[in-house]
């Protein structure tokens, strides 16, 4: 429902968040709870911003009123009123009556923008737009901003049947002690506004549903070019694009660097797609998996650190990837006590991204395959000094 719009949409927002970055004071990174790899992500892919005024420590009253009652009385949420009132339906039904939900609210100026990145065809489109919205809510749990620390994944009322039937998640960022981000783009700017059945939370973007595995490789050239380039040229890509439910495990650009260039010369030449498709397979898992789950599910492998006296729980499970090799996913708790994810040892750069038919992981390096067929019978044909054009344009740039 939201492939090519949708994803096209993100990458505008990717846009103005880079926009609004070039021109706000960013915040100093001992301020920041996140860990300093998915810091370093966020700021070459999701650039953060900081400058809009958060007014979330005023006292607050708590409204007699429905969600939609409340709202409908505050000019700066007087469009998201409009569209509820035109989608109707269950939505609508739902914050006016249902008890204990969240709702994060886009301001006026949110849709404004949504409107002038993306023309109307989003925004006059009720289908869409509930769906939209429904990604906004997250039911039967009244979360105040105390409860939103870092890492944490609310699940929404949005269900997906590129989710297996599962409902989408967001993904919560934190800056310092009051300052969240959702998905890594819609800053919370007003918080804890209380009404009779749940809490609402004004955000500064519009959340669209994520695009799925395929689409994000390919909109973020500076991160994902060559793995993109990969999953077209070994045919993958319809495949990472049309399958549901799954766990993307994608190296960054830096990541394919890592392998050095002689090698992947050779896994990009024609004669070697087949070793590279294999490379490929290694990365994708027919289950959605997140690190909570790794970490609830595994099996315990207690760590103590010597000389400190402290343990940390660490957990493991294995799971079979379209190859048919078994990875091993590993939690370990960080300094705050959150469940930190790797894949055979390797870190993940960024865990737990919400994705159109899944969630993505951003792996620090390549899951190489563990059979090497350089001597395959198709190499032999093949002039091997031949460098990949593609390839090479690719390893040259200086992203």
């Amino acid at each position: 429902m939201f492939s090519l719009q949708a994803a096209a949409f993100t990458l505008l927002l990717i846009v103005a968040c880079l926009t609004n970055a070039l021109a706000a004071p960013r915040s100093s990174p001992s301020q920041w709870t996140v860990d300093s790899t998915e810091t370093t992500f966020f700021h070459d892919v999701l650039p953060l911003t900081t400058s809009s005024r958060v007014c979330h420590d005023l006292p607050r009253q708590r409204h007699a009123g429905s969600i939609l009652e409340m709202l409908s009385k505050d000019h700066r949420f007087s469009k998201l009123v409009d569209v509820v009132k035109r989608v109707g339906g269950n939505l609508r039904d739902d914050l006016d009556s249902q008890e204990s939900m969240t709702l994060f609210a886009p301001t006026n100026d949110a849709f404004e923008a949504m409107l002038s990145n993306h023309g109307g065809a989003v925004l006059n489109n009720d289908r869409m737009m509930s769906a939209i919205i429904r990604y906004h809510v997250v039911a039967e749990k009244k979360m105040k901003m105390g409860d939103l620390h870092d890492g944490k994944l609310l699940e929404t009322e949005l269900e997906l049947s590129e989710l297996g039937h599962r409902k989408q998640v967001i993904r919560v960022v934190q800056l310092g002690k009051r300052r969240v981000l959702l998905n890594m783009y819609s800053r919370i700017i007003d918080s804890d506004m209380e009404a009779a059945n749940g809490v609402v939370h004004a955000v500064s973007e519009v959340l669209m549903p994520p695009s799925n595995a395929l689409e994000i490789a390919t909109l973020l050239p500076a991160e994902f070019s060559i793995h993109a380039l990969a999953l077209h040229v070994t045919g993958m890509a319809k495949r990472v694009g049309n399958s549901n439910a799954i766990s993307a495990l994608v190296p960054s650009n830096t990541a394919w660097k890592k392998v050095g260039y002689l090698k992947l010369m050779e896994l990009f030449h024609p004669c070697r797609h087949h070793a590279l498709k294999k490379v490929i397979e290694n990365h994708y898992v027919n289950k959605m998996i997140f690190a909570k789950d790794v970490h609830s599910k595994g099996d315990k492998n207690g760590r103590c650190h010597d000389g400190v006296g402290s343990c940390h729980q660490r957990m493991k499970m294995p799971v079979m990837t379209w190859s048919g090799q078994v990875v091993e996913m590993i939690t370990e708790e960080n300094r705050h006590g959150r469940p930190m994810l790797m894949v055979d040892g390797i870190p993940t750069l960024i865990q737990d991204l919400p994705i159109g038919n899944g969630v993505m992981h951003v792996l620090d390096r390549v899951l190489m395959d563990e059979d090497d067929d350089s001597d395959h019978e198709s190499d032999r044909e093949c002039n091997m000094h031949v460098q990949p054009p593609a390839m090479v344009a690719l390893m040259d740039r200086r992203d």
